[in-house]
């Protein structure tokens, strides 16, 4: 499937050929594998109203993702603020926008497989990627898929995490309390108030109180992360 904006030179390819299966969760998924991407600012008509079936597939994955999050921790606060999560993704209310792709998105051909990739390939073109507010760079090695820009979560800010590998997501802080799903690749990450960087891999969850200094360096595979942030 080709979708194209000859005004704006825009073009995502994907290959959904269906001799290329992986198996995740004892079954056979296709893979969809984004080729190549043109830089610009939106998709074609065809793709500027994001429709119930792309919402409802949103949905699906943050559902997994919360359900995740439960199973792989214990720590009271995390669980918290998963559960507050979880109520905030029932049924949002569906906001219109127009979907926005950056470069770096282009590496997620790159990801490593897990049980998180599958889904999140079915939603990566109908989401609304910005480049960091944290760096200088324009979304070329780093990105933000902006979950808040799509659906209506109240007072809880979610969203994804691409860096692309070899890169650094700089140490930052913010008031609010956060967690970290890791959906794909290895990486060193910096979190929780220790002054050390610890290796992740996906499937593990962490805590940041609020002001903690954080960050994370890609490996030799791309990085992608959930993110929630909570008062």
């Amino acid at each position: 499937m080709r979708i194209e904006n000859k005004q704006r030179k825009i073009k995502v390819t994907i290959d959904t050929d269906q001799s290329n299966f992986r198996t995740l969760n004892n079954k056979d998924e296709p893979i969809l594998r984004i080729v190549k991407i043109n830089h610009g600012n939106s998709i074609n008509e065809n793709h500027s109203m994001k429709t119930t079936q792309s919402a409802d597939q949103i949905i699906y994955f943050l559902k997994q993702c919360a359900d995740a999050i439960k199973i792989q921790t214990n720590n009271p606060t995390v669980l918290k603020g998963a559960e507050i999560f979880s109520q905030r993704i029932k049924s949002p209310t569906e906001k219109q926008f127009n979907p926005h792709l950056l470069p770096v998105i282009a590496q997620i051909e790159h990801l490593s497989s897990t049980p998180f990739t599958f889904n999140f390939q079915q939603i990566v073109t109908d989401m609304v990627w910005r480049p960091s507010p944290r760096t200088d760079e324009k979304g070329e090695q780093m990105a933000l898929g902006i979950f808040n820009e799509v659906l209506d979560l109240g007072d809880i800010v979610v969203g994804l995490l691409v860096v692309d590998k070899h890169q650094s997501y700089p140490l930052h802080q913010h008031r609010p309390q956060e967690l970290y799903l890791v959906l794909s690749g290895t990486g060193d990450w910096r979190y929780g108030g220790s002054e050390e960087f610890n290796t992740l891999v996906p499937g593990d969850v962490i805590y940041n109180h609020p002001n903690d200094l954080h960050g994370v360096n890609a490996l030799d595979e791309p990085i992608l992360a959930l993110y929630v942030l909570w008062k």
